[in-house]
């Protein structure tokens, strides 16, 4: 996530977008869906208040990635639906059980 900042995935049959700003450290995961409309997030290169600001690619809508709030374009007001998540360093996971061992 440091590299790439944002993933857009359906997670158990949710869209998501899981974002990660390495300057702050915050990562943060919403529902893609909005009114109806399936968004995909990527990173726009600019930051609000030293975090990380989204773009939808649909409507080049800009969002912080704290507040999930449109800030400037079409979709200025709207507000993504948080879901909760916590980062976790790769040793720190808990195990996973009935898996079979890969080597990365």
């Amino acid at each position: 996530m440091t590299w790439h900042e944002i993933v857009n995935d359906t997670v158990g049959g949710i869209a998501v977008t899981v974002t990660y700003c390495p300057l702050c450290n915050s990562g943060v995961a919403f529902k893609r869906e909005l009114d109806r409309r399936m968004l995909s997030f990527g990173t726009s290169g600019m930051l609000y208040a030293d975090n990380l600001v989204m773009y939808d690619r649909q409507t080049e809508s800009l969002w912080p990635q704290l507040t999930g709030q449109a800030s400037i374009g079409m979709l200025t007001g709207k507000q993504l639906t948080a879901i909760p998540m916590g980062v976790v360093g790769w040793t720190d996971r808990p195990p996973v059980r009935d898996q079979p061992v890969r080597r990365i």
